[in-house]
């Protein structure tokens, strides 16, 4: 059995905190965030809390996880971690190649900031991932 080594967990650690932010962000003061805040064009009550409840659900399995002893208990749950940061990741990139005319400039702005720290995140949960595998 292999050890999980310290930076995994403070990925986790950062994943988990990510996950809670955003998290909050999208299902306690959704109305707030979106069309306040982002100045979001569509207005649908279900799906950015949906969104919100899987971040929740993310951030709780890192946490969760963060607390682990052994890598092979862990090892699945990454890679599922990594596999949703690189599919949101693509849609992102996605959203900001495709031109639609609803984005304002702050809802796009939101868009790139979000882009980045998915990157972030993704780079350095592959990082982690090859250390780990080692």
């Amino acid at each position: 059995m292999t050890e999980i080594q310290k930076i995994t967990k403070y990925s986790l650690l950062l994943y988990a905190i990510g996950g809670f932010i955003f998290a909050f962000l999208y299902l306690a003061i959704t109305d707030i965030f979106l069309y306040d805040l982002t100045d979001w064009p569509f207005n649908d009550p279900f799906y950015p809390r949906a969104f919100g409840g899987t971040l929740l659900v993310l951030g709780i399995v890192a946490l969760l996880g963060y607390f682990k002893k052994e890598w092979e208990h862990l090892k699945l749950t990454y890679e599922l971690s990594l596999m949703w940061l690189a599919i949101i990741l693509i849609l992102n990139i996605l959203e900001l190649a495709i031109p639609n005319p609803a984005y304002s400039a702050i809802a796009m702005g939101n868009t790139v900031f979000n882009t980045v720290i998915l990157a972030v995140f993704l780079a350095i949960g592959i990082y982690c991932y090859i250390k780990q595998r080692g």
